[in-house]
């Protein structure tokens, strides 16, 4: 997805290059800053955080207080929120306090915060637009599968910047509806690491079987990897290349019947899935 809206609109802090905002840059937001180095993005970023991330690129400007931020060169343009949910209405209500609220009126947040809807980030920051966003890990290669929601009322050059930082770690699935955000974050948030433990899992089986450690960490990493990438460029469905490479009375026919089971994998995924989205219910609640 590629946006065609310039970003010199008037309703963005130029006639500078735009000012990016990151507050908090742990896992999630040191892999989105590292995606965004990658795309070599046209723009300037600062960060605000109470410890200095590990190898910062100098450019980067970085506050560890919120009252330093009186000397950013102007209001930020996207204030990228990548805190914890449980921080996030005491960390915007500091950035209120000294860029007020008049000047956050010009401004926007993007928010990658598992439960925190639009309207509590706004009203954390009195009124300031908000986007809401679910990158995963595989940002700081820019191959994150990312949601994204975008209200009706953002403006124009917002919506696309909002859309050119996400698209610069990766891809961007525009949503509809704000609550599509929370299957979201079940199916492709979370993902990863489901992903992450077949891998482990199969390593665990082949070295039961008789394999040594290190061809077993191979073997299903890269069958992993070929897998993924025949699944991203070929038009065919997900059920139409399992049926391609299952012979009839196979190997993979065997296995298959075991993880196919519907108390196996069908149930598994789809309780991971809502265990997932029920958490980030219980994390809006809270917020």
């Amino acid at each position: 997805m590629t946006s065609s809206t310039p970003l010199n609109d008037k309703n963005l802090n130029t006639p500078q290059r735009p000012l990016i905002l990151m507050v908090g840059c742990g896992r999630m937001g040191s892999a989105m800053l590292d995606g965004w180095i990658k795309a070599n993005l046209p723009f300037d970023f600062a960060i605000l955080k109470r410890t200095a991330p590990k190898d910062l690129p100098t450019n980067i400007q970085l506050f560890l207080n919120p009252k330093a931020l009186h000397k950013l060169p102007k209001v930020p343009d996207m204030i990228v929120l990548t805190v914890k949910p449980n921080m996030a209405k005491q960390v915007l209500a500091d950035i209120s306090e000294v860029l007020t609220p008049e000047k956050l009126s010009k401004s926007c947040i993007l928010s990658v915060l598992a439960g925190i809807t639009t309207k509590q980030l706004s009203t954390f920051a009195h009124g300031t637009p908000a986007i809401v966003a679910m990158p995963n890990i595989a940002a700081q290669l820019q191959v994150s599968a990312s949601s994204l929601f975008i209200p009706t009322t953002i403006s124009a050059a917002h919506k696309a910047l909002a859309i050119q930082l996400v698209e610069g770690f990766g891809s961007a699935v525009l949503l509809q509806k704000e609550e599509e955000i929370k299957p979201a974050i079940g199916l492709a948030g979370s993902g990863s690491a489901y992903v992450f433990l077949l891998a482990e899992l199969l390593e665990k089986a082949g070295i039961a079987n008789g394999l040594g450690k290190k061809e077993a960490e191979q073997l299903s990493r890269d069958m992993i990897y070929g897998a993924g990438i025949l699944l991203k460029k070929s038009s065919a469905t997900a059920t139409a290349l399992r049926e391609q490479v299952t012979s009839p009375n196979g190997t993979t026919a065997a296995a298959l019947n075991v993880l196919m089971a519907q108390e196996n994998w069908p149930n598994a995924i789809e309780k991971a899935v809502k265990a997932a989205i029920k958490r980030a219910q219980e994390l809006s609640d809270e917020g």
